[in-house]
């Protein structure tokens, strides 16, 4: 092979890197404004297990973690997923978690197989369920106070725009209703609109 001499070593060092099997650093390796250059399927590897790869197939990108956690962090200023090109998917095996910085506080859980949920404050608001949206007042305080509110807003400048809540159903024979119900009644109440009579009812308990 090749060898110059280092000023640093006071020695000759070998400088055929090409066929040199096992190169090794005795410092920084600085790129001096010029590219480290991979090609495709070449990985820059970390790790003392090779935990951690970074590399493109020709196709697409990779960064693959074998080992624990792969945390993407920014210590100031915020941290931006962008795409030029088209969608932006969230793939997990289980559940994706949206969280505070420190895990503490949840904003949205979405569960594999199971509920959506979003939260204000750390207070679980609405689950989407089997049959539908649960709004919540305060699932984690059972003797709170206060009423659950759906508040529908217009906040258009257009005065004469209105604010509409709409139950529809995909057939003329079925019934659309907003129903009541307590802790001793599932049923105690409804406004059942039937389509095919064209008529809207007031009815109690069921009848």
């Amino acid at each position: 092979g090749y060898m110059g001499n280092s000023a640093e070593t006071g020695g000759l060092v070998a400088t055929d890197l090409v066929n040199d099997s096992s190169p090794q650093l005795g410092g920084d390796l600085q790129s001096n404004s010029n590219n480290i250059d991979f090609a495709d399927n070449d990985k820059a590897i970390f790790g003392a297990d090779s935990d951690l790869s970074v590399y493109h197939d020709g196709s697409a990108s990779y960064f693959k973690n074998d080992t624990g956690n792969l945390t993407l962090e920014t210590a100031q200023g915020d941290l931006f997923l962008k795409t030029l090109g088209d969608d932006i998917h969230i793939r997990a095996a289980d559940n994706v978690h949206i969280e505070s910085q420190d895990g503490g506080e949840k904003y949205a859980l979405f569960q594999k197989d199971g509920a959506v949920e979003t939260y204000y404050n750390n207070i679980l608001r609405t689950k989407t369920t089997t049959t539908g949206l649960e709004v919540h007042r305060n699932s984690d305080n059972t003797n709170a106070t206060g009423d659950v509110l759906l508040n529908v807003q217009n906040q258009s400048t257009n005065n004469s725009a209105d604010a509409l809540i709409r139950v529809q159903t995909s057939s003329a024979t079925a019934h659309s209703k907003i129903q009541f119900g307590d802790p001793d009644d599932a049923d105690a109440g409804a406004l059942d609109y039937d389509h095919a009579n064209n008529r809207l009812t007031v009815r109690l308990s069921g009848a």
